[in-house]
């Protein structure tokens, strides 16, 4: 598992073209600057991908991001709009309280 819960990135983040094999947790971290996900692969089914409670007060960019497995963006925050490429993971109806 990759934990990045509560971290804080204050500059760009730049994880463009990266293949995530495991667990990601970004769980109420806050990117200020601003995060870069394009081209990413978030791995097989099973894997979950953790944004939940995570702020993005910088523009996050996800263009031709792929989640193969669970994504979870409830509570996001995104300052500047949901980004299209995880607004499904990002509804109220997909994300509700457990």
């Amino acid at each position: 598992m990759a934990n990045f819960r509560s971290a804080r990135f204050d500059e760009h983040a730049f994880f463009e073209s990266t293949a995530f094999s495991t667990d990601i947790v970004f769980e109420a971290t806050t990117f200020t600057g601003t995060p870069h996900f394009q081209s990413a692969f978030f791995a097989a089914t099973g894997i979950l991908s953790n944004f939940r409670e995570a702020t993005f007060v910088g523009r996050a960019y996800f263009e031709e991001a792929t989640f193969a497995g669970a994504a979870d963006f409830w509570h996001a925050t995104f300052a500047h709009g949901v980004p299209p490429e995880v607004a499904s993971y990002w509804s109220l109806e997909k994300n509700r309280e457990p």
